[in-house]
């Protein structure tokens, strides 16, 4: 039987190999090319990320020392929208480089879908963000404040526990001189009790302020609080920082950055911004006005349990008592002139004496408080031979010390508002400092959008990505077969972090 020979068999052969060997080496490109298309969506998503958060609000970082960006971009609204279309932005910056750089980009990706599923606000958590930057902050400040290191816990119980002993011995008095014979008390030439209620219902600021000191008129009641106020609220779970004493590092950062009445800062808002997070009213006047009354009661418990057993001034006071008691005698003929000197003592009892130091050491707690207002120092624990109010006539209403002194023992203005921060434990600290952050620049023009619930200070992305085929399109039209894009999806999360 005769074989036949078929033409181009050979041709038709390596044209098929070739196919083969086409469509292998494509197959082998385009997957290389897609896993390095995929590399850049998750880069640009980085980028993006880090772009988003570059825009970080440089007013807030200059004077607060806290990392957050604005969420409403500068409109005082809130949108998480607004933080999508600016990732989007970022990472369409980088997706496609062939406008920058001629030829081809192999690694061309799509974004078609991007989407802020998680993120954290700095009120959230009762300001955890915020207490948590601030207090790492801190960390890189030396703490050179002196005697303020040594204000703690234990002092401030210790004090505490000396206004409630003063506390029981003012009411015992006071219902000892109420029960007094009438006629016992007509004798004396000012009644002490009354003297010091009506000193106590007065105004303070009147009493304690010092010639030099002017009173700030800051006043915020045109703003409302976002301590208070129904704020916006993130989903994301705020990172645990690594600060150790968390509590106490804020502490130290609140007088680092707030200012008070003897170390204001140029404010617009508040000047006694430490005043404010103790007593949270809308004025420096009502702030200055209640913290006067707290170191007040600190210092006439302090000056009283003091004086209480100061035997000298026990003898001025007994001596004044009975000078007025003789008067009132002579006047009333009701004891001869040869009255024993042990039978005058006998009618001044010791409850009496205390009455006439109690108002002493009012008179004497007023002057350290006039003392601290000028930039002085007064000792928490103050023996007599410190005092300044050397006589005993407590109704004379115009003692001012016009000069801060020159002691050096004891603790400054600054100082005793730690102690009332130890005393108080103040637990919504973190918001009552935003609400200062938010007054101080909202009042300035070129802040006034500024909400503190709007500031954002991490989030998690989830974006989707297309890939186009490159490679695929050329054994898809030799083998007539159609082609599809590729799907990815990137996910990438970013906070603020302010470590070396």
């Amino acid at each position: 039987m005769r074989k036949r020979r078929y033409q181009g068999s050979i041709t038709i052969f390596l044209s098929l190999i070739t196919v083969l060997f086409l469509a292998v080496i494509c197959t082998v490109l385009e997957g290389i090319r897609i896993q390095g298309a995929k590399v850049r969506a998750a880069a640009c998503l980085d980028m993006g990320l880090f772009s988003v958060f570059g825009e970080y609000d440089r007013e807030l970082l200059s004077r607060y020392h806290v990392f957050f960006f604005d969420g409403s971009y500068r409109t005082g609204s809130f949108d998480v929208e607004k933080a999508e279309e600016r990732l989007c932005f970022f990472m369409g910056q980088n997706n496609d480089l062939s406008h920058v750089s001629p030829g081809i980009d192999w690694f061309k990706v799509n974004n078609t879908e991007t989407r802020v599923i998680q993120y954290f606000l700095a009120t959230d958590e009762g300001g955890k963000a915020f207490l948590q930057q601030a207090a790492l902050f801190m960390q890189g400040i030396p703490n050179t404040d002196g005697k303020s290191n040594q204000i703690g816990v234990s002092q401030g119980e210790e004090i505490e526990n000396k206004i409630q002993i003063f506390r029981d011995l003012y009411q015992k008095l006071e219902y000892f001189w109420q029960t007094m014979n009438t006629s016992e008390k007509e004798s004396y030439e000012i009644d002490p009790i009354e003297w010091i209620a009506g000193k106590r219902k007065g105004d303070v600021l009147q009493q304690v302020i010092p010639p030099s000191f002017s009173v700030s008129s800051g006043d915020v009641s045109q703003f409302d609080r976002v301590s208070e106020r129904a704020c916006n609220e993130g989903t994301m779970e705020i990172p645990t920082g690594d600060v150790e004493n968390l509590e106490e590092s804020f502490l130290r950062y609140l007088f680092f950055t707030f200012g008070n009445a003897k170390e204001r800062k140029a404010q617009e808002g508040l000047a006694y911004e430490l005043e404010y997070l103790l007593e949270g009213q809308n004025s420096d006047e009502k702030n200055l006005r209640k913290v006067c009354e707290d170191l007040l009661e600190i210092r006439f418990a302090d000056n009283f349990l003091t004086v209480q057993k100061d035997q000298k001034q026990r003898e001025k006071a007994e001596k004044m008592i009975m000078d007025w008691k003789e008067k009132a005698d002579e006047m009333e003929k009701k004891e001869s002139e040869n009255v024993k000197e042990e039978d005058r003592q006998e009618r001044v009892t010791q409850e009496e004496i205390d009455i006439i130091l109690l108002a002493c050491a009012y008179q004497e707690s007023c002057l350290d408080l006039q003392i601290l207002l000028q930039g002085g120092r007064v000792p928490v624990e103050k023996n007599v031979g410190q005092w300044k109010v050397t006589e005993i006539p407590f109704w004379q209403n115009d003692v001012k010390i016009l000069g801060a002194g020159e002691d050096t023992d004891g603790w400054t203005y600054q100082e005793y508002l730690q102690l009332l921060f130890e005393m108080r434990k103040v637990s919504d600290l973190p918001m009552k400092a935003l609400d200062l952050v938010e007054w101080e620049l909202r009042s300035g023009d070129d802040t006034a959008y500024f909400r503190a619930d709007c500031c954002i200070g991490g989030m998690t992305v989830e974006t989707a990505w297309q890939i186009e085929p490159m490679f695929f399109r050329v054994t898809s039209a030799f083998l007539g077969t159609g082609y599809s894009k590729t799907e990815y999806e990137a996910k990438g999360s970013f906070c603020y972090e302010m470590e070396e």
